[in-house]
């Protein structure tokens, strides 16, 4: 166990996307979709834990806090229908 408390996470919220106008039944199906296209919070959070896991200060480091932070924005999509770009295997997030 890491010695101590933490703070709890506190990530800016992001705005929902206004259409400008009423939400239709395409709107919904189309957002449903989109959603299940990129769904990547399983990936993300198992990259996340992978990652603390060869770390020193394990989900501490900065590294972590920002995988964290896609973590909490792509739970959000269904809210905000704001997407959360996953990075590549060439990509590295660090």
């Amino acid at each position: 166990m890491p010695p101590g408390r933490c703070v709890p996470a506190n990530y800016p919220r992001l705005p929902a996307i206004d259409i400008g106008r009423e939400v239709g039944v395409k709107d919904i199906t189309t957002h449903f979709v989109d959603f299940m296209k990129s769904d990547n919070v399983g990936l993300l959070s198992n990259y996340l834990l992978t990652l603390s896991d060869r770390l020193e200060s394990g989900t501490r480091e900065n590294e972590c806090i920002a995988i964290a932070e896609l973590i909490s924005n792509a739970l959000d999509f269904p809210k905000t229908g704001i997407k959360v770009r996953c990075f590549t295997d060439s990509e590295k997030l660090y």
